[in-house]
């Protein structure tokens, strides 16, 4: 079998290793490229930035820089690769700053890889390179590289260049890529302009494809553009997909508005943001403790920013995870399950890494505190966590395809998986328990209402909804059932429990008469519960219930929250209109004070209360009789 038939898109293959151990002669021993592109370090003799070579059509190969210096750029060019090839030369063996590399891959989740035993020519002692690979598998257990092949080489005597080739075509062919999200992703690496192109942006495809003509999004920065064109391996292209290396130049966009750090992908895809969740772990061999409010360098692929860590429990010692809110103190694009490294502010020393598991997290602090402690690791588990933890604003798998940033298909089947369900009418899932919690909070909260006011006959809708803080689609599908199984019944405007029933005492139905009297004798005028209280030295909650009680028996209107009026009253005003358009056209607001003998204080709010209820329509500053009235007129 082929190369190009286990591996139909890119592999990438990125060097690691200490200063001057020979990774990039080695790389162009392999590829005849050098990747020390910049003048300073063809001068200096040592690579700054990252450089890229090509071992054939489906491979490429990331050179990095080895310098203690130069992490930075070390992590960015590492953070997307699928193979590692660790330098090691015969003469100096394994050094600090190698072992700082193979943590970064560790923690970056690179799985396969390749050790290159360089500069062999230097060693005269046979035995000693024995040793130096025994130091190595002894350095190299419970890494990555654990049981990687050894590959013994001198470039200056073309020694081991084509076993090394052959190891890591071997390596690539067993590389498993995974991670498509189903949309465009590219971590910037290189800006350049071109003369006569513009703009030019290079990294690493880690997820979807991108053909020329399509718009993409640029972040941070919230800027949209078009792809003018593609190159791949120095080649024109029309496409590009996960694992290629990639040039394209995009419409529009000055090289100042960009910088290694950006992310372009499909439009709607990135989440911009200042604080994420994320779960981390210290080394084993640190010597750091991380401390509450402890000030990081933090690394996601190809950006660095600076951070602020939160910790439920401090200090973090070495070898061990916590799951901890980071605040960073620049807004930066982020991808839930992206992993990455801690660094310390100085002296810079790699202390551990991590993965995101929510790069957006809610904006009130005290809550991500405690979600933190509940938030799953694992992303399958994870998943249901949030349907379950934000159940009363349920989403479609669309939205949460976009909040995971994973592709609907994935999604599609974790729905499948944990046995969620639509609500009727919607595109919008829920899980199966949490629709017996809402039931049983409605449930709940009725009979909470009907303890606290227990003469009024229902809650009302919007109350009632509004009180839950819950979808309204997924208010009424829990609701139905609810009218369904019989628990609760539908009164008026509202609802009530099926086993509420109001029983007045003696007490209480002889104060609710001398309420309804003082309604009475208040003629036309409406008035706030509070006053008729005050009047008859009643309490006011008790006269708000009892209202409510005369107004299920239809003895009172309430025109509008706590402002009441007789209904018996009401009826002869009613009256009173309907005789007054008998034989007029209008009712002026001088009319209407002189009809019902009330002030224009208190006649407006009335006469706006006809208004509402179609009794009179407004026409101007006066009135004319409204729909409803008209059916009484001619009824």
């Amino acid at each position: 079998m082929t190369l190009s038939d286990r591996q139909p898109t890119q592999v990438v293959i990125g060097t690691a290793g200490h200063i001057d151990h020979g990774k990039t002669s080695l790389v162009l021993a392999l590829t005849g490229t050098n990747t020390d592109r910049l003048a300073e370090e063809k001068a200096r003799g040592m690579t700054i930035d990252i450089g890229f070579a090509f071992l054939n059509e489906n491979v490429t190969i990331i050179d990095v820089p080895g310098h203690e210096k130069f992490i930075r750029n070390m992590v960015a060019g590492v953070a997307t690769i699928d193979v590692a090839l660790m330098v090691i030369a015969a003469d100096d063996g394994i050094m600090p700053q190698t072992l700082e590399h193979l943590h970064i891959m560790d923690l970056l989740g690179i799985q396969s890889g390749v050790i290159a035993l360089t500069k062999i020519d230097l060693v005269e002692d046979p035995d000693w390179l024995d040793l130096v690979e025994e130091d190595l598998r002894e350095s190299l257990k419970d890494t990555m590289l654990e049981n990687a092949p050894i590959i013994r080489t001198s470039i200056s005597e073309n020694h081991g260049i084509e076993d090394l080739r052959k190891s890591l075509l071997e390596a690539v062919s067993q590389s498993n890529r995974s991670g498509d999200r189903g949309y465009f992703r590219l971590p910037v690496d290189r800006i350049f302009s071109k003369s006569g192109f513009g703009t030019v942006v290079t990294g690493t495809v880690i997820s979807g494809s991108l053909s020329v003509g399509d718009t993409v999004e640029i972040q941070p920065g919230d800027i949209q553009s078009k792809v003018r064109g593609i190159q791949s391996h120095g080649m024109s292209k029309k496409n590009v997909s996960m694992g290629d290396r990639a040039a394209i130049n995009l419409v529009g966009i000055e090289k100042s508005d960009l910088s290694r750090g950006t992310e372009v992908t499909s439009v709607g895809r990135s989440v911009v943001t200042n604080r994420f969740i994320g779960d981390m772990s210290l080394l084993k061999k640190t010597a750091w403790k991380v401390k509450n409010r402890q000030r990081l360098r933090i690394h996601f692929g190809t950006t660095e920013v600076m951070c602020r860590v939160w910790l439920s429990e401090s200090p973090l010692e070495a070898g061990q995870s916590a799951k901890c809110i980071f605040l960073l103190e620049e807004s930066v694009a982020l991808t839930m399950d992206d992993r990455f490294i801690i660094r310390s502010f100085s002296p810079m020393e790699t202390l551990g890494g991590g993965k995101i598991l929510d790069p957006k997290p809610n904006k009130v602090l005290k809550r991500v505190k405690k979600d933190i402690l509940s938030i799953p690791t694992d992303f399958e588990d994870r998943f249901q966590w949030f349907v379950r933890n934000e159940s009363k604003k349920p989403k479609s798998a669309k939205e949460w395809s976009i909040r995971f940033q994973q592709s609907q298909e994935r999604i599609d089947s974790l729905i499948i998986q944990f046995d969620l369900k639509t609500i009727p009418g919607t595109n919008k899932i829920y899980h199966p328990e949490d629709l017996k919690l809402l039931t049983q909070e409605l449930e709940d909260t009725l009979n909470a209402f009907h303890k606290k006011h227990p003469y009024r006959p229902f809650l009302g809708r919007k109350q009632f909804s509004d009180s839950l803080n819950v979808d309204a689609k997924y208010f009424e599908y829990a609701i139905k059932l609810c009218l369904e199984n019989e628990s609760i019944q539908a009164v008026e405007s509202g609802y009530a429990l099926s086993s509420h029933s109001i029983s007045l005492s003696k007490n209480d139905e002889s104060i609710a008469e001398s309420i309804l009297a003082a309604c009475n004798k208040n003629h036309f005028e409406p008035f706030p519960s509070k006053n008729i209280a005050e009047a008859m030295s009643v309490d006011v909650n008790l006269t708000q219930e009892l209202l409510h009680v005369l107004k299920g028996r239809n003895l009172v209107i309430e025109m509008s929250e706590g402002w009441w009026l007789s209904k018996s009253r009401f009826d002869e005003l009613v009256t009173d209109i309907s005789n007054w358009f008998d034989s007029k056209s209008v009712l002026t607001v001088s009319d209407f004070k002189d009809l019902t003998d009330l002030t224009r204080k208190t006649a407006i709010p009335l006469f706006e209360y006809l208004d509402k209820i179609q009794i009179t329509e407004r026409k101007g500053n006066d009135r004319i009789p409204g729909e409803k009235l008209k059916e009484l007129m001619h009824g």
